[in-house]
């Protein structure tokens, strides 16, 4: 598996990387001049950074557990990224040269798929249960304030915030396939913005998204735990 960037009508595919290991989970920096990505390269998962010619791919983890799912903050300056290096999956920091590196969850489940807010301040994320689903949550960039998003026994995944952090999209199979959805922090709801009969997951935010009219709405509640 390796990355390619293509133009938003499909045009201009480039391969920016090119190895018989699994390069995944491809994130733009704020800039354009960067992407972070996780790969298998020696074995395990670790973070790797390239510029956006595919060109200086380095490797800014090094450690025997699994590092995946890499997100730049807003500013750039850092990534959040969960790893399995002390146990099961929990969610950290570093500077994007590596340095810094802390632990701001302590689940006994697994946290995966960080996403920074507009602003900076919170991290939203997927907690996978062991009952083996999962929900979504937020945090402070220091772990404080955590917060239940999402309730529901089925996999609700991969969050991604709106330009003006009012807004969530995520995917979710709860009504039997995975379906993109938005939960609206101003309206206290979720919407369901696939077509009844679509499979999608793994939606993300345009520079200027386009007004969405939602195929189904209903409340969700919204839970701080600490």
């Amino acid at each position: 598996m390796d990355i390619y960037v293509m133009a938003p009508d499909g045009t201009d595919v480039r391969r920016l990387t090119n190895h018989p290991a699994e390069d995944e989970a491809p994130t733009w920096s704020p800039d354009g001049r960067k992407i972070a990505f996780s790969s298998n390269r020696y074995g395990n998962y670790e973070i790797y950074i390239m510029n956006s010619d595919g060109s200086d791919q380095r490797r800014i983890t090094n450690h025997p557990g699994s590092d995946k799912y890499p997100a730049w903050s807003p500013k750039g300056d850092k990534i959040a990224f969960s790893s399995n290096r002390d146990g099961n999956y929990d969610i950290y920091l570093m500077n994007i040269d590596g340095t810094d590196l802390r632990r701001i969850t302590t689940s006994l489940e697994d946290d995966i798929e960080p996403a920074w807010s507009p602003d900076g301040t919170m991290i939203a994320f997927t907690l996978v249960s062991s009952l083996n689903y999962s929900n979504l949550y937020m945090m402070q960039v220091d772990g404080a304030r955590l917060t239940q998003l999402t309730y529901y026994p089925t996999r609700d995944r991969h969050p991604s915030w709106s330009n003006d952090g009012n807004k969530i999209v995520f995917y979710s199979n709860r009504f039997g396939r995975d379906q993109l959805y938005i939960l609206n922090f101003e309206r206290g709801s979720t919407s369901i913005i696939s077509e009844e009969s679509a499979t999608e997951f793994d939606g993300s935010w345009t520079p200027s998204p386009q007004l969405i009219k939602p195929r189904l709405q209903f409340p969700e509640i919204i839970k701080k735990i600490r």
